[in-house]
This record gives C-alpha cells, structure tokens and sequence, in this order.
C-alpha cells in the first residue's frame, strides 16, 4: 500500500482513470461478477505491475531499510503460496514453491530442513519413474485432504492432524474429558467418529445451516472474518504513517518500531539476504 501510494505521486504513467478501472475490476472480482482470469487480461494490471517493480528496484537502492522489507514481501509471498498450493491441491505449484523455499533455510541456518526438503524434491521430481500411478494421484490434487467438495479446503496431513483429530480429542466430549485414554474408548471413539458426522450434517442441512454442500462458501468469506482483517490492515497502515519502511531520506538500516540505527560495526546483513541466497544456490549440491 504505502509503496502503491508513493508510486501514483512520483509516476505520471498511471491516471486516475486507470485507478478507477483497477477499481471496478477489484470489485467485479470480489463481487464474482467477472473471473479471476480477467486479472491476467487487464492492462492496467500489467503496467501496475511493472512501475510496482520499477518502485521496489528505486527505494531497495535508496535504503537498507527498505530493501529489507522488500525482502520480507517477497517472503511472505511464497509463504502465501504454498498455503495456496495447499488449499486447492496444485501439486507443481506445491514443489515450486518448496524449491523456492530451499536457500530460505540455507540462508536462516536450517541446514537440516534444507537437506530434507532437497531430498524430497529429488524424490518426487522422479516419482513419474519410481510410482506413475502415486504421482497421477498427486497430480490430481490428492497430496491434500479435504473434507467437503469445496475449491478452497484441502489441508496438509499433519495440519489436518493437529487441527482436526487433535482437537476433538480435547474438545467436550473427547478423550481427554472424562472417557479416558483405555484401549477400548479408544477403539470405541474412533469407530463412531464417522458416525457422528453424519448425525451432524444431517442437523445442519435441517435447520438450513449446511454450507459443505452445494454452496461456494468458505470461513475466509464471512463477514465478521473480513470486518476483522479490514480492522488489523488498518492498524498497520495507521502504525506506517510515522513509521514507514519505506522512507528513501534515510539510508540507514533501522528498527521502524524503536528507532534503532544498525552502525557499521555491528555487522548486520540481513538485508543482503538474497546475496546468501545466490551464493547457496551456486555452492549447494542440489
């Protein structure tokens, strides 16, 4: 945002008009009046796209700090992504955006995440050759799991494990609240699980409150969910008038929240990260 903003001062490329057209094609989209591919066919999105780097390429030359928050952007992004990749069930976006994260933890010290993750990727990358049928399965969007036929639902195993399994067992009417951890109870919960969700979709589709079936709707949709993610980006936006990242008058590296000024003898190079990067990948063994 502030970036967008102090690239319509500086640049005389983008008109209010093409403000407005970004404008209307934003709400068209959320209003699912028009498809999400129009995006990729919009001009005005392409231009905004390359003053966008255009603005990131200037301030990352004016300000270690800056240049540091573009870093972090750009993480976020592929955090973003994989979490994208794994509620729709894109597999190769799943292995791009892992091989993405490799020099992440090479850079951050995580050299055994950076082992595992190149081990996995060699794995999978010749999984055609080894098991053609498990990476047709994969391929088909089954490396996630989902519990209802919706766009955006599929969990990873172990998410799905702490969220899901994990949290009935501690909710009223678990294990852990009176029935006991015996074999038998055990057995017993397990075997009626399915049974009781069953029960439950039964109830909802009765009173008319079923929103697994036949319906595009998703928690992230809801209206309190976006009243509160509105409240918090307003938040940061408020915290980032006095303290911007991106304030090109001070080249220093600095802590936007204290003040504090990195000195040349502290030896701080975070925000040449992605010179560590390009070193890894030219020195790794993947």
């Amino acid at each position: 945002m502030l970036l967008l903003h102090s690239m319509f001062e500086c640049s005389p490329n983008f008109s209010a008009d093409d403000v407005q057209c970004l404008r209307s094609l934003y709400d068209a989209v959320c209003e699912r009046e028009c498809d999400v591919c129009c995006v990729d066919e919009c001009d005005e999105v392409h231009r905004l796209s390359e003053l966008l780097d255009i603005e990131k390429s200037r301030v990352a030359l004016s300000s270690r700090t800056a240049k540091l928050w573009i870093q972090h952007l750009g993480y976020v992004d592929t955090v973003k992504t994989l979490i994208h990749a794994e509620r729709i069930g894109d597999w190769d976006l799943h292995l791009s955006t892992v091989s993405r994260m490799l020099p992440l933890f090479a850079a951050t010290g995580h050299n055994n995440y950076a082992r595992c993750c190149t081990l996995y990727l060699q794995m999978m990358q010749d999984l055609p050759n080894t098991h053609e049928w498990l990476h047709s399965k994969l391929s088909g969007g089954f490396h996630a799991v989902r519990r209802c036929d919706q766009l955006w639902t599929g969990l990873s195993t172990d998410l799905l494990t702490e969220q899901v399994l994990m949290r009935a067992i501690k909710v009223s009417g678990g294990l852990t609240h009176g029935r006991g951890m015996t074999d038998s109870m055990r057995c017993l919960w397990v075997s009626s699980l399915h049974q009781c969700a069953t029960v439950h979709s039964a109830i909802s589709s009765l009173v008319g409150i079923d929103l697994t079936v036949g319906s595009d709707y998703h928690v992230d949709q809801g209206k309190s969910r976006k009243s509160r993610d509105f409240e918090h980006l307003n938040k940061v936006l408020e915290s980032f008038v006095f303290n911007s990242p991106f304030d090109v008058n001070d080249g220093r590296l600095r802590n936007i929240a204290s003040g504090i000024v990195v000195s040349d003898e502290d030896k701080i190079n975070c925000d040449t990260a992605e010179q560590v990067l390009r070193t890894w990948k030219d020195h790794s063994y993947v």
